[in-house]
């Protein structure tokens, strides 16, 4: 038997981890990082919260890019003590 998944708020079935995990969205330290407080499914957000998280997640990892330009601009990679 294989292996699905049921939202309880919409009733979707997902039978793929990949689908499930679109519908039912973001780990609790992604939703942190995004700026989201909502806990349950995809189904749940609104498409306002959705757009700000998605925008959350690009603008972090611009930072985080950059942060790592530093980082490795100074002395070689290293960070100085």
């Amino acid at each position: 038997m294989s292996k699905s998944w049921r939202c309880f708020h919409c009733d979707q079935v997902f039978r793929t981890r990949d689908t499930a995990a679109a519908h039912f969205g973001l780990s609790e330290l992604e939703r942190e990082h995004a700026g989201i407080e909502a806990a349950g499914p995809i189904c749940n957000l609104s498409m306002l919260q959705i757009q700000e998280a998605e925008y959350n997640i690009e603008r972090l990892t611009e930072l985080r890019k950059k942060l790592g330009e530093i980082v490795d601009s100074l002395d070689g990679g290293r960070v100085p003590k």
